[in-house]
């Protein structure tokens, strides 16, 4: 008998097969622990304040073989509002790869995304999927350059090499994160900076922080009141190693070196081995190489403006203001 395989957008009577293929895929791939669950599904495809996702599945007798999630996204570029996708959780079942599901499924996607009037899709490709989004008709940008400060370098090392997944490490009370004060910095912050970023309306800081299902995120603050600045960030462990990531910074440009000083020193607290975080030419992160962080290119960045009144703008990374925030997976 033939199979049937169908391509359909996906909804809440999915979730059970759909985390069972995400757990299958990504236990293996994954560098965490976590597993995705019921919480998981609430906060990443329903609660987020942009909008809910555009799930995709592909179904073959009954069964999630396929699995693709639009993440919705509102960035501002001067006034203006955009309003994005990012593509993330896309999974096919080992045994039904080398069908085309993959780009099947996107294509559904960004059927739906059109028919919503979404500007834009951006997106961090690995090698192996990079060459379908291009395919796509997406515009690579290259590699995003990230600025790396080694403080325990065999610390690193120790890491590097452990077999052992990345675990999260509770923040300390003395970091807790407050997304009502993160609010009050956003309100009183007047600037119309032009590079492409995230809205931040209301919501959207407690939602991707404070309900996070797997992660715990800490943050420092400097500066004056009314031209303040607070840096984010999560600390993992892997082995005997701990790594942070500083996924965002707000406030007063002014005040990076100063932010960047008071993250490093919650780090050393905390037993950090390194800290990372994304380039960010509005905050003035090329500069850190006086405080000893290197350059490194990492991840890919490809986007597809479905507004074309944007494509040339979103085309470099001059016109970015990149936060790790912006990525799923931080």
């Amino acid at each position: 008998m033939t199979e049937k395989l169908q391509i359909r957008r996906a909804g809440n009577q999915d979730m059970e097969g759909v985390l069972y293929l995400l757990n299958l895929v990504f236990s293996a791939q994954q560098r965490s622990t976590y597993r995705r669950d019921e919480n998981f599904w609430n906060w990443k495809y329903l609660e987020n304040p942009f909008g809910e996702s555009l799930l995709t599945v592909a179904e073959a007798d009954g069964r999630i073989v396929g699995f693709d999630n639009l993440w919705p996204w509102e960035l501002r570029y001067g006034d203006s509002l955009i309003r994005a996708l990012q593509p993330c959780d896309s999974a096919v079942h080992p045994d039904y790869r080398g069908r085309g599901l993959f780009t099947s499924m996107r294509s559904h996607g960004l059927e739906g995304a059109e028919a919503r009037d979404f500007d834009l899709i951006f997106n961090y490709p690995n090698a192996q999927s990079l060459s379908v989004n291009l395919a796509l008709g997406w515009h690579h940008l290259g590699k995003i350059a990230w600025r790396v400060k080694i403080l325990k370098p065999v610390n690193v090392l120790a890491g590097r090499f452990s077999g052992e997944h990345t675990r999260p490490v509770k923040m300390d009370d003395a970091y807790r994160l407050d997304a009502s004060l993160i609010s009050q910095l956003i309100s009183s912050d007047p600037s119309g900076r032009a590079p492409i970023g995230i809205n931040r309306k209301e919501g959207f800081h407690a939602w991707r922080y404070e309900s996070h299902p797997s992660r715990s995120y800490g943050m420092v603050q400097v500066g004056p009141e009314g031209s303040s600045s607070l840096a984010i960030f999560t600390v993992n462990q892997k082995g005997s190693a701990r790594e942070m990531v500083i996924v965002d910074l707000l406030g007063s440009p002014a005040n990076t070196p100063e932010v960047i000083r008071a993250a490093l020193q919650a780090a050393r607290k905390m037993g950090v081995g390194f800290v990372a975080l994304m380039d960010n030419p509005e905050f003035g992160t090329g500069h850190l190489w006086k405080a000893g962080f290197v350059p490194r290119q990492l991840k890919n960045m490809v986007v597809l403006a479905l507004n074309k009144e944007l494509e040339e703008t979103v085309k470099h990374f001059s016109n970015w203001s990149l936060m790790a925030a912006m990525h799923d997976s931080i």
